[in-house]
């Protein structure tokens, strides 16, 4: 019988194999959690632009608490931030290729990428009469 019915290469080695991972269900989960974060932050958003005209400066501060940065306009307004969801840092795995053959073969693992999710801010502009004015999400 030749090595070539017993499924070996050249050498009586087995052909060189490939051992790669299916990652597409993490990806799929992080994908969801970050629509689900984003949705969140949208949802204060609709909260806060159904009000404009009626929500004081006072009244924000009561329910959101202190501004992340409070900055006083020209026309005696204000503009005020709160830090809505923070900045996550996430990584994409890489997918690990056997070249040659196992166990004498060589593990190459081209790096995962590396990135960041932006942190999510409420910013809100109140007129000089302290009432609500504009409201945006801002993106840093």
């Amino acid at each position: 019988m030749d090595s070539a019915s017993h499924g070996r290469g050249d050498r009586g080695y087995p052909p060189p194999v490939v051992a790669t991972r299916s990652w597409s269900r993490k990806l799929a989960v992080l994908g969801l959690m970050a629509a689900f974060c984003l949705g969140c932050a949208s949802k204060i958003l609709d909260k806060y632009t159904s009000r404009i005209g009626a929500l004081t400066y006072d009244e924000a501060l009561s329910e959101l608490g202190p501004p992340n940065h409070v900055a006083d306009l020209d026309n005696g307004g204000k503009v005020a931030d709160w830090l809505q969801q923070s900045s996550r840092v996430y990584s994409t795995p890489s997918t690990a290729v056997v070249v040659g053959s196992w166990p004498n073969g060589v593990l190459v693992s081209p790096g995962g990428n590396i990135g960041s999710t932006p942190s999510v801010y409420l910013l809100l502009t109140f007129g000089p009469d302290h009432r609500l004015t504009n409201a945006r999400l801002q993106y840093k």
